[in-house]
């Protein structure tokens, strides 16, 4: 592949970043190239057959740029598709995003459990009894827990669940925040 062909590929591939940013790769890509030209066509190959294809010498430009964007908005969404975007290539990225989710699971489902004991305060409760080892928290089926099974919340397990949610929530946005960053560090 030729210099000029390598770089207009580059180029195309980077389309999706700012301009100063996309303006700087390819002005110290041309550099290096140029360089390497100079000391003649073989130190050229070398390094084209180095930077490997276009395509996945943009790529890690821009898997970087997302992580900076999904760190610095902080959004949970751009967070989690910043790591989900690099699971395939990193054990860090898949473990993390598989915490993630779990993380998230939970705060989902501590949340519903407020609406759930609003709705079915009978049925809803952390639950200990002969029926329920060690313990139960969620929903029992039909009318209620059985005999003799005491609900240990009470009225306060929607304050509780929405706590533990609020709770869980933070806390996974904080470990989604860390992991980028860490990923950031390595690229």
């Amino acid at each position: 592949m030729k210099k000029d062909v390598f770089i207009a590929r580059l180029e195309s591939c980077l389309s999706g970043l700012p301009d100063a940013e996309r303006r700087e790769i390819l002005d110290e890509t041309r550099s290096h190239l140029e360089d390497c030209a100079s000391q003649g066509e073989e130190s050229l190959m070398a390094a084209l057959k180095g930077f490997g294809p276009p395509e996945r010498y943009a790529r890690a430009f821009i898997e970087e740029a997302q992580l900076r964007d999904a760190l610095v908005s902080g959004t949970p969404v751009k967070l989690v598709l910043g790591i989900l975007s690099l699971a395939g290539r990193s054990i860090l990225a898949f473990c993390s995003f598989i915490l993630i989710a779990f993380g998230y699971l939970f705060a989902g489902t501590f949340f519903l459990l407020v609406i759930v004991e609003l709705m079915l305060p009978a049925q809803t409760g952390l639950f200990t009894g002969p029926h329920v080892q060690p313990f139960a928290l969620g929903v029992m089926a039909g009318s209620g827990p059985p005999p003799g099974t005491t609900e240990h919340l009470g009225a306060f397990m929607a304050p509780v669940m929405a706590v533990a949610g609020g709770v869980t929530t933070v806390l996974t946005l904080l470990f989604s925040r860390l992991v980028v960053a860490r990923l950031l560090m390595r690229s």
